[in-house]
């Protein structure tokens, strides 16, 4: 479903139906003032960590905490939390090993599914209805947290269509979006690609592989490694499952 910005309050050419040739497209969520939705946010529950996986540098699926990283905070840290550090983003780029974005868009929700799988077999008592013989979901939402951000600040942003992948099985709807080529274009420029990686880099100077360990960043970088958290909330009295990447964890 691709979404589509209208400015409807006093029929304003920005909304296309009001452009010469305009032909009606399918499938197409068409947004109201944002005025209209005015009032308090529907309730959201606390979420609730229900499990979590790894995934390797090469993308393979783990049922372990082998990517999970711990913080470690620079030495220098004073009392109230600032200390002044010299990271050197660029260092190690040129040999940065980087996700493979088409095989992640080819692998959709498949590890996700890979751990509901494991705990429909495990007869989790938080995620499935164990008394039913087809062991569905307690559920009506499956996603990753991206997917969540974006739909929630959609009635903001009047630049960036979205398309969404949904599908019904048992008594859950999944969702999945579908990257805009625009952006693959956008991150293909060099300049562009490196500054997406400096994010990692930073994240290896304060990240360390244990709670005894300290932070390699002489370590060669490789972007594909990730730990996921997997939690449980209600919005609105929907109950919802997604999944999130953890970039570290606290020692303690």
């Amino acid at each position: 479903m691709k979404r589509q910005y209208q400015d409807v309050r006093n029929g304003s050419t920005r909304d296309p139906r009001y452009r010469k040739g305009y032909e009606r497209p399918r499938n197409v969520l068409s947004l109201h003032d944002i005025e209209e939705f005015n009032g308090n946010f529907p309730e959201f529950t606390r979420p609730k960590n229900v499990g979590s996986f790894s995934l390797d540098v090469y993308r393979n699926y783990q049922n372990d905490y082998s990517e999970l990283r711990y913080l470690s905070m620079p030495p220098e840290t004073s009392n109230s939390g600032s200390c002044k550090v010299r990271f050197d983003l660029r260092k190690g780029v040129s040999s940065v090993i980087e996700k493979d974005g088409e095989s992640i868009r080819q692998k959709m929700l498949d590890d996700l599914l890979t751990w509901i799988l494991q705990e429909r077999k495990a007869e989790h008592p938080s995620i499935v209805d164990c008394n039913h013989p087809l062991k569905p979901l307690l559920v009506e939402f499956v996603c990753y947290r991206g997917l969540l951000t974006m739909l929630l600040s959609t009635p903001y942003e009047s630049q960036e269509n979205w398309t969404i992948l949904a599908t019904r099985f048992q008594n859950s709807i999944y969702f999945w979006q579908l990257k805009d080529n625009r952006r693959n274009e956008y991150n293909s420029n060099p300049k562009q690609q490196e500054m997406s990686i400096w994010g990692f880099k930073f994240e290896q100077y304060l990240c360390a592989s244990s709670p005894e360990a300290s932070p390699n960043p002489e370590e060669q970088l490789n972007t594909n490694a990730e730990f996921c958290c997997v939690l449980k909330a209600r919005i609105g009295g929907h109950p919802l499952l997604y999944g999130a990447e953890v970039d570290a964890a606290y020692q303690q």
